[in-house]
């Protein structure tokens, strides 16, 4: 090896050491309030109650809990996700009124716009949903032959065979 490869892996090491230690030399902590650490504290306690709930409902599904027992646990987990909703509804207001105080500080000149909760996406979605039953109405039909190329059932609105793409005539 001459001493020009050795100086160029030497840069190409030095580069790279840079790039991987970059993080470890930049503090950028992110101080998280008290606020948001509540909230995602609520998060993670609704999700328990739920897979709880999920755990009872399997375990009596499967005859491991009494029919006296699961009344009364399933009653107790829902009455606790009741109650985590309301929280965290109170909390999503809290960052809503703040969140909207901090915009109206940062752009005083400029009114703010407040936009509708997005009906068009909610349309679209049910749009979406009704195209898909249509479809699956569709499929359900009895089937009108046979692909050419591999033999699985094809339907009349078919237009590629489902298991081969193979083009149908």
């Amino acid at each position: 090896m001459d001493v020009g490869s050795i100086f160029l892996i030497l840069a190409l090491f030095i580069v790279v050491a840079l790039f991987v230690s970059k993080p470890l030399f930049e503090h950028q902590a992110t101080s998280v309030s008290k606020t948001e650490q509540a909230y995602s504290a609520l998060l993670a306690e609704h999700d328990r109650v739920v897979s709880a709930l999920k755990e009872l409902e399997f375990d009596f599904a499967l005859g491991k809990i009494p029919e006296e027992d699961y009344p009364r646990q399933r009653q107790a987990l829902i009455l606790r996700g009741a109650e985590l909703l309301k929280e965290l509804d109170a909390y999503k207001e809290k960052f809503a009124s703040a969140k909207v105080v901090s915009e109206q500080a940062e752009q005083p000149g400029e009114q703010l716009e407040k936009k509708p909760i997005e009906a068009s996406s909610v349309q679209r979605d049910d749009v979406l949903e009704s195209l898909i039953a249509e479809r699956k109405r569709k499929r359900q039909g009895k089937a009108v032959g046979f692909c050419p190329q591999c033999g699985a059932p094809i339907h009349e609105s078919d237009m590629f065979c489902s298991r081969c793409g193979a083009k149908l005539a």
